[in-house]
């Protein structure tokens, strides 16, 4: 059985999710993000290669990120379920932070510039 992906694939037109993303991003269309949530997140986490005294690379857990947030109403499968699309999106990216188990995340760059893209749009309205 053949998906429409395939069909896609086929006739080269297919895009893989962090590439429609970043279009959708320069055209100012924020509609694949979960607004404010998503970009509240970003702006929590450090930069793609943000390293502490250039011995190992720091990051936000999930955890760490959902306990910042202070929404007690919001759980943190949530929280996951919110970075990991934004990872598949190519807004974040994983890292091995020390003494971190399951890892932890930074903003790529892709992810900085929709951060600074959405808070252009939020002072023009």
């Amino acid at each position: 059985m053949t998906t429409q992906k395939d069909r896609l694939r086929e006739n080269g037109s297919y895009k893989p999710i962090s590439e429609r993303m970043k279009d959708k991003v320069a055209a100012g269309d924020f509609s694949e993000f979960v607004i404010p949530l998503d970009f509240r997140i970003l702006e929590m986490l450090p930069d793609e290669g943000t390293e502490f005294a250039g011995l190992y690379q720091l990051g936000e857990t999930v955890k760490t990120v959902h306990k910042a947030l202070g929404v007690k109403e919001l759980a943190q499968t949530a929280v996951s379920s919110r970075i990991t699309s934004m990872h598949k999106s190519g807004l974040v990216h994983k890292i091995k932070a020390l003494g971190r188990e399951g890892g932890a995340w930074q903003r790529s760059h892709f992810g900085k510039e929709a951060l600074e893209a959405w808070h252009s749009q939020q002072k023009s309205t």
